[in-house]
């Protein structure tokens, strides 16, 4: 296989092959969308639509015509207009300090103590010389 064949095919394909329906509600979104904040109705601009050779229902137009408006909505937020979580991750807590009788802050601590050997020798015991 010729590499370079294939891939100036490919190109050749991108510019002048046929393009999905979509591919065409793409390259006039822009225009679209200010026809349609103009006043004009999506009825009217499907009919100019069909009329110039794009052959789709009505909720086929609506329903690609949102899709693109959810794109370039996803591709304009940057990290920064996110929502932001509402429930951040809890800090962990600071370590407690170490003593006899040891208490439990945090599931954290229930997991280490899950894990950890048991040494009986560590606790007060009542019956201890």
């Amino acid at each position: 296989m010729d590499v370079q064949r294939a891939t100036d095919a490919l190109r050749d394909l991108a510019s002048t092959g046929k393009k999905s329906l979509t591919a065409h509600l793409r390259l006039l979104f822009t225009e679209i969308e200010r026809t349609a904040a103009a006043g004009v109705s999506q009825a009217t601009i499907l009919e100019q639509l069909q009329a110039q050779g794009l052959k789709m229902s009505r909720d086929v137009f609506k329903t690609t015509m949102s899709r693109i408006r959810k794109e370039r909505r996803a591709d304009k937020e940057t990290p920064a207009q996110k929502p932001q979580n509402l429930n951040p991750p809890h800090p962990s807590p600071q370590k407690p300090p170490e003593s006899s009788s040891r208490k439990i802050f945090s599931p954290l601590d229930i997991r280490r103590l899950r894990k950890r050997e048991i040494d009986i020798s560590e606790y007060d015991h009542p019956y201890k010389e």
